[in-house]
């Protein structure tokens, strides 16, 4: 018997459905995908640096939104990035400023 693989849709990332615990991206610089499965999840309440953490991510996707919004500070943004080598993606990049001054 032969078995044929399912080409997974092309660009998919994210999960599959909201109940599924497997997730899949794909790197369009190299054009391969990935997927990943968490095995065991963690299902308790949150501690007090676990939501600290948490919180900073919010306010990072927030502060991140907001440069997007504003043209100015995005080619500003885009100018350092040029710049730069470390960070291979613009949103990276800025995300990574924006929860350092956060930090």
């Amino acid at each position: 018997m032969r078995v044929i693989p399912i080409k997974l849709v092309e660009g998919f990332r994210g999960k599959v459905c909201k109940h599924s615990d497997t997730y899949t991206r794909q790197d369009r610089k190299i054009g391969k995908t990935f997927t990943s499965t968490i095995c065991n999840p963690y299902t308790g309440d949150l501690s007090p640096a676990q939501t600290q953490v948490k919180n900073k991510f919010k306010a990072t996707i927030t502060a991140v939104n907001a440069v997007y919004e504003d043209t100015s500070a995005l080619d500003a943004y885009r100018e350092a990035f040029l710049a730069q080598s470390k960070y291979s993606r613009l949103r990276t990049y800025i995300s990574a400023k924006e929860y350092a001054k956060i930090a």
